[in-house]
Parts: C-alpha cells; structure tokens; sequence
C-alpha cells in the first residue's frame, strides 16, 4: 500500500470509531467525516462550546448543532430531521422539540469524543429555548407527564454520562435580527448559524418517524 491508501485506511477507522453509537438522523448532513481521532484530540484540549436550534413547520421538524473550540479554530457541525414524537398520538414534533434534540445529538457527539480520546474538557452549551435548555444542564428527573418525555428522558440521560464540565448560557433567538446596538457574542453568531442551517435541513430531508431514542430501553407486555 502507499502512504496515501495507508493514510486513508486509518482516517476511515478514526471516523468510524466518532461516529460508533452516533444514530445515523443526527449527522444527515454534518463534517463528521473529516474529523479524525487526533483532530477531535485537538478540540479536547480547548474548552468547547455547543450551540444548537430547530426548524418547525407543517409538523416536520429539524435540527442543528454546532461544536466549536473556544478560539474558534475549529468547529463539527451536525444537523438532521427530528424524530417525531411517538408518546403523542399524532407523533408531532414543534420548535421545543427541535431545540431539545439539537442538544441532544450535540451531547451525544461531545460522548463520544470523550470516549474516543480520554480527555475532559469544559463545554458551554447555549440555545435560544430556556427549557430546552434547562433540560439539557439542570434537570435530573423526568416523568410521563412531561411535554415531549421521550426526549427530555433521553437527554438527561446523556448528559448524565458527559464527564466534561457543562455550563449554561441562554441565547436570544434571531439576535441578528433583534440585536442592532453591539456587535453579536460568539455563541449568538453560533446560533443564528445553527437556525439557518436547521431551516436548510428541514427542507432537504424527510420527515423523520419515531424510533427509539439513545439509552431507551424496550417494554414487552
């Protein structure tokens, strides 16, 4: 083999060995491929931050995510159509809904770097829905009563598995649009991306049906 087909060969292990576990509706469309262990490595040693929104309309839902290091040297962007809500009986999906998975496939990503490099990092994680977001880095039960429970069960139950110490930062939506008096901070550029490329996903991407969500078990009656 030559150094180039060899070069190949260990980049698609690396790539393999990130997105292991990941289920495939979270990185439809995302830079997930280029990312090799020693590149994710590289993230690790810098404080993270992760941004995340959703796109609703008509029911069909999607989602967006963006992790980016703390210098802004390099970022992993992930996106996807947003499993619909099989606890509802019309399985409907709305922009809580998209916020929260944007969260929950971010997390899922941070894991699995986690797991990929040994290395804990500080991560900020932001987003323009406050509970959404107080789900993602506050919330510690959860019951069937709860509005979306599939998801806020499965989200809580991954961040419970991230190492890395998470902080919360809530985030005006559209700030480009609302902000017209300073500049926009970092993590409000990140998120105003992130609706932009949720809307994008929304519509190039089928309606997502519901399917079992990370760490949910089976029921057999």
């Amino acid at each position: 083999y030559s150094d180039s087909v060899l070069q190949s060969e260990v980049t698609t292990q690396h790539n393999e060995s990130i997105k292991h576990n990941i289920q495939p509706w979270m990185i439809q469309t995302s830079n997930i491929d280029a990312f090799t262990t020693e590149r994710i490595g590289k993230m690790m040693r810098e404080s993270l931050r992760l941004v995340a929104d959703g796109s609703c309309k008509n029911n069909h839902s999607a989602m967006a995510a963006i992790i980016e290091t703390n210098s802004g040297t390099d970022q992993l962007v992930i996106g996807g159509a947003v499993p619909a809500n099989y606890t509802s009986p019309t399985h409907n999906t709305d922009s809580y809904r998209s916020e929260m998975v944007g969260l929950l496939a971010g997390l899922t990503v941070i894991e699995k770097m986690e797991q990929v490099t040994g290395v804990q990092t500080t991560l900020e994680i932001a987003c323009d829905n406050n509970e959404a977001l107080r789900v993602a880095s506050f919330y510690h039960y959860f019951n069937a009563r709860m509005k979306h429970y599939d998801m806020v069960r499965a989200l809580i139950g991954t961040r419970k598995t991230i190492k890395s110490q998470i902080k919360a930062t809530q985030v005006l939506g559209h700030a480009d649009e609302k902000i017209t008096d300073r500049a926009l901070s970092r993590v409000e550029v990140l998120n105003v991306s992130c609706d932009r490329l949720a809307k994008m996903t929304r519509t190039s991407v089928d309606r997502h049906e519901p399917i079992h969500l990370p760490r949910e078990g089976l029921s057999l009656w």
